[in-house]
Parts: C-alpha cells; structure tokens; sequence
C-alpha cells in the first residue's frame, strides 16, 4: 500500500510481517509482528531507522486511530518555549521545569500534568507500547503532530554520561492520510490476523 504527495522528496514507510503469538495465554487480543519504520527519500534509500523490533500490531495501529483527534487538531501547546520543532520545544520546556528560577510558574500553572498530558497522545514512543521485547532499540523523543504543519520531529541533546549524541531532525508529512492506512491496516488485521504475511504501507513527506 502506497500514497505519494506531489513534490515530496521523503516518506515515512512501515513495513510489518507477523509472527506467531509470543504469549498465546494472553487474555487482550494483540497480534505480533516484526516491524520496521524507516524515513527514506523517494528512491527508498533509508536515511533513518525508527524502530526494528516486535510489537503487537494492533496496538500500534490503534495508537494512531485512538489519538486521531489529539493528533489532527490539538497545535503544540502556548506553554511550550516558541521556535523550532515540537521535540525541540518539549526539551526546552522540560529544561524549564528543571530550572529552580522556573519551577514555580510550571507548578503553578499545572503545565507539567499539561505536558504528560500531550505527551501520552503525541509520542511515537508510545504507540510502541505493545512491544514483545523487553529490550528497545529506538531514539528518544520523537513526536509527531500539529506545530503550524503536520510534522514527525527528533530532538536530543547530547549526554557524554549515557553516551548520547546531540541528534536534531524534522520533517513535514500528511498525518491525516497515513491515519486512515493505519485505521485500513488496523481493520485488516482484526479481520483476518494470519492473512499477511508482509505489508508495506509508505507516506510521502
């Protein structure tokens, strides 16, 4: 499955291949499978690897169709230091809430609880919850929503302790289209959950 915008030059691309359950006793319904999540440019060359790891599928598909509405219409909160992508104004907000100058106004205008809040609904990290590995190879703080334009967005500053590189990217994509593949994908599953073998569902930047 493919959709292309006009003029894009990058694309997000999923690609899953489902697996026999890891935990057949599990009472919640989930389907298992390997997915992979790359940012490649319009000849598939990859430029970035997201995730390439096993997760319940429906739960990720879920994720996007359950925070559609957050998602679609909810712009980066005002509280949020102005300029720059999404992630890098949540690390500018969350340096604020470290800042002892700083912590009163966050209190008092109960912005931290705001902030999870927005965070739970616009973290890709957290449409990964139904991962089967305990161990997760994925890069911090990516969030994807409203910022004026529909944008998927990485910022992280370096940490010489937890040998982190300073890492900084942002990219503008239809996140209304790739929403609907993800309800299509998600109906599918539920459908026929051992009917695919390998999807590949790609959205144009």
């Amino acid at each position: 499955i493919s959709a292309c915008l006009v003029g894009s030059e990058m694309c997000i691309r999923d690609r899953y291949k489902v697996i026999e359950h890891p935990y057949p006793d599990e009472e919640e319904r989930s389907v298992y499978g390997l997915l992979t999540t790359t940012l490649v440019d319009n000849a598939g060359n990859r430029i970035i690897l997201l995730t390439q790891e096993i997760y319940d599928l429906l739960f990720y598909f879920n994720w996007f169709i359950s925070n559609s509405v957050e998602l679609l219409n909810q712009n980066t909160p005002k509280y949020f230091p102005d300029g720059g992508s999404i992630s890098e104004r949540i690390r500018k907000f969350l340096n604020q809430v470290n800042d002892d100058d700083k912590w009163e106004i966050v209190e008092e205008n109960n912005q931290y609880d705001k902030y999870y809040d927005y965070s739970m609904s616009h973290s890709y990290f957290d449409s990964l919850k139904g991962r089967a590995d305990k161990c997760i190879k994925f890069p911090r703080s990516i969030y994807l929503g409203l910022n004026t334009k529909y944008e998927i967005s990485m910022f992280a500053e370096e940490d010489l302790k937890r040998k982190i590189k300073f890492e900084h990217w942002v990219h503008e994509f239809d996140l209304p289209e790739f929403i609907k593949f993800a309800e299509i994908e998600y109906n599918k599953i539920i459908s026929n959950p051992n009917g695919h073998n390998e999807i590949s569902l790609k959205k144009y930047f």
